[in-house]
């Protein structure tokens, strides 16, 4: 019988075996294969989805018998003054991406986990907020007065009055505070700055 060399020999077949080899080749192959990964992807793709909705008249949620209750606040918006800007047409748009924002923090429903929350419960006695529905309304109003803040005189400054309605489930206090933190947090890490090119600070 023939007896096959130990030893390879220096010249490659020009014909194939019959019998594949049991060891994988070294290098990867350059085409993807056929058959997609049955695991998921460790870094999810796109950005994150809006998981809920204020209907047209700014509001969210199930007022039933819920006591209304107003958070009013001060907040100041610059803009660039080389650019003509209609200050009355800009603070819907803060206005909305207030109300957008805290739906994602104070209803459950309405978490994206990739967000970096910080509500779910009151952070001064541990419990849940009682918060059944929120209103962007009554409407944020600009001012006739100077800002507080020293402002550069390359933007210009408008005082704007805001407030939001919550409907609380029971007669509380915590939950005003925490939509307020929410807001300040929101306008110090520059959140809302997206909502208009004009917009600074």
């Amino acid at each position: 019988t023939f007896n096959p060399s130990h030893m390879p020999t220096s010249v490659p077949s020009t014909i194939p075996t019959s019998i594949p080899s049991s060891l994988p080749t070294i290098s990867p192959s350059n085409l993807p294969t056929s058959i997609p990964s049955t695991t998921p992807t460790l870094i999810p793709s796109g950005s994150p989805t809006k998981l809920c909705f204020s209907d047209q008249n700014g509001l969210f949620g199930d007022t039933g018998d819920s006591l209304a209750t107003e958070v009013t606040y001060r907040y100041e918006v610059e803009t660039d003054s080389n650019i003509d800007v209609d200050i009355t047409k800009v603070i819907p748009k803060i206005e909305w991406a207030i109300n957008d924002a805290l739906l994602s923090l104070l209803f459950k429903a309405c978490h994206n986990s990739n967000q970096n929350l910080r509500i779910e419960r009151s952070p001064r006695v541990g419990r849940r907020l009682e918060i059944a529905a929120l209103s962007s309304r009554p409407p944020d109003r600009s001012q006739n007065e100077d800002c507080l803040v020293n402002s550069d005189t390359q933007y210009d400054c408008t005082p704007v009055d805001g407030a939001v309605t919550i409907y609380i489930d029971g007669v509380q206090s915590d939950e005003k505070t925490t939509v307020l933190e929410s807001i300040r947090d929101l306008m110090d890490n520059g959140d809302l700055i997206f909502v208009d090119e004009s917009i600074t600070k």
